[in-house]
This record gives structure tokens, sequence and C-alpha cells, in this order.
């Protein structure tokens, strides 16, 4: 019986599509027809509300909220928002839906709400931006098309432009700062994971929820560029610790991690054109690692990282 727990900050929908496809001759089912040897939880952001900036929008990929749960096949998503999910509508997004109400309504009248925001030039936790009217509402339908390569959601709200699907009513927990992430990993994957009592847990290893990576970021038309999660190096070893721990308990501390997402931090280099650096990524890397060898570190935020 095997675990497999994707902690990239896009939903493991690859994963998912594999398992629920497994043939019932190799990989036998259970009574009540649930498959039995094999569990996969994915931990991601999601965000399909196309209300904050003009155009369609979602978070690559677009699926893995509630609804995507495949319960037979043992599959479990838990969908968190973005931080930018607190931010206000853009000028261009309050212009747009003024229009949609106006020929919906045949009024020419501006709506509630009208004009351009306030507020800070850029989203995140470090920079906090208050809610607009309708900033942080429920979660609306997806749409079909992603980011590019890599499974990176960098770029303005252009990406995912496509078809329209169904939405979805109720709305997901808070937007994904370091607490809310860590609460959801306590209260729902950790349960889930010792209920499932595996013989071996895999790891995919996404490290692109840190903070400042590239693939949880939004660029916005009125030129924010915004965080979707905050973890650092001290969230990657907590998490680390609280598998192993769990393995230590149901599988004699079997686990394997393999690298998946993360790509570091935008910088200026030294022709001052804008460049990833992968020391970011680096540091959450070596956290992991240092807690799959029983050398976690602190629990307590540092300012600063330090690889060495």
């Amino acid at each position: 019986r095997v675990a497999i727990v994707d902690l990239d900050v896009h939903h493991g929908n690859g994963t998912q599509d594999v398992l629920s496809r497994l043939p019932t001759e190799q990989w036998p089912l259970t009574s009540d027809g649930r498959r039995k040897d094999v569990f996969f939880v994915s931990m991601h952001l999601y965000d399909t509300n196309s209300s904050l900036d003009i155009g369609d929008y979602q978070f690559y990929p677009g699926s893995g909220a509630g609804e995507f749960d495949d319960l037979f096949a043992n599959c479990l998503n838990i969908a968190l928002q973005p931080l930018w999910a607190t931010s206000k509508p853009t000028a261009a997004a309050l212009a747009e839906q003024q229009q949609v109400a106006a020929a919906s309504t045949g009024a020419d009248g501006a709506t509630a709400g009208s004009g351009p925001p306030t507020g800070n030039a850029s989203c995140g936790r470090d920079t906090p931006v208050s809610g607009g009217s309708n900033a942080g509402s429920s979660v609306v339908g997806g749409t079909s098309g992603g980011a590019g390569g890599g499974g990176t959601s960098t770029g303005n709200s252009g990406h995912g432009r496509g078809r329209r699907g169904p939405p979805v009513l109720d709305p997901l927990p808070n937007p994904c700062g370091r607490q809310q992430y860590r609460k959801a990993f306590e209260r729902t994957l950790l349960p889930a994971l010792r209920a499932a009592a595996p013989d071996l847990i895999l790891v995919s290893a996404g490290f692109d929820a840190g903070k400042r990576d590239v693939g949880n970021s939004r660029l916005f038309t009125d030129d924010r560029y915004c965080q979707g999660a905050d973890l650092e190096g001290h969230d990657f070893s907590w998490l680390t610790e609280q598998l192993v721990s769990v393995s230590n308990m149901v599988c004699d501390g079997r686990v394997v991690s393999v690298l998946e997402g993360g790509y570091g931090h935008y910088e200026m280099s030294v022709g001052q054109t804008m460049a990833i650096e992968p020391s970011s990524l680096a540091d959450n890397v070596a956290a992991h690692v240092r807690a799959l060898v029983g050398r976690p570190l602190s629990s307590a935020p540092t300012k600063t990282h330090s690889r060495s």
C-alpha cells in the first residue's frame, strides 16, 4: 500500500488521472469498489475567480477543487485560495463589470464601487491589500487552458482564457498564508495520511509555494505583481518533519522524496535585465532534505536565509 503526497503549488492532476485509470486486474478494488493499494493527496492553490481583472482567469491547471475528489480512487484534494484573493479588483476589471451590468440592465448609470482601486501597488503577506466589495468572495467557475510549460502560473490575467466551466458555489478556506497552509496540512492532510496507513510514502516535493517563487505569482493588468503563497524554509522543514513522523508511525520511516516544482524569484541581474534567481529554491530544498535526515530547522521564522 502506497501513499503519494503532492505538495506542489499546482494540482497534481496528472497523478490523479493516472491513478483513476489503473486497471483493476493489477490494482484490485475493495468490496465496495474503492482503490485499496494507493492513496493520493494533493495540496495546492486553486483560483478561477475572474472578477479581479479583465478576461477569464485560472491558476494553472484550474482543477483540484473539492468536486475533483475521487474517493473511489482514494484521491483527496486540499484546495487553498491564493493570497491575492484579498486584493482589490483592477480599474479595468471594474470598468468591464460596469459595462456588463449596463448592457444587461439597459441602464447607463455607474454601479456601486466604481472607480480605480486604491491601496498598495503589490500583493502578498508582507504587503497586505484591503479587500474590495467583491474581493475574496466565493470562487467562480473554472476556465480551460493554462500557463506555459513547467506549470508556471506567472503572467497576467490573459492566461487561461477560454471556455467557462461549471460554477463552484462554496467558498474555499482563507487565503493561503503560512498559518492557513499549516492548519490545512495538520487538520486535513495528516489525519488522512495516518488513516491510509501506507507501507511507503512517496512525496512529490514541490517548492513553488515558496515565498517570492515565480510559480505561485500573478501579474495584474495594473502592474501589480502578487504572490499566491509565502512558505519559507522553516515551513518546508516543518511539513517534512510531520511526514517523517507519520512514516515512523505507520511504515517504519519509509519515505521517498522526488523533486517536482520550484523555480526561484525574480532579481535584476548585473546587466539590468530581469532573471530568475534560484537561491530561494535552494534554501527551501535544503530545509526539506535536512528534515528528511533528522536535522530540521528551528520552528521559529528567520528574516534571512543562508544556504550555509
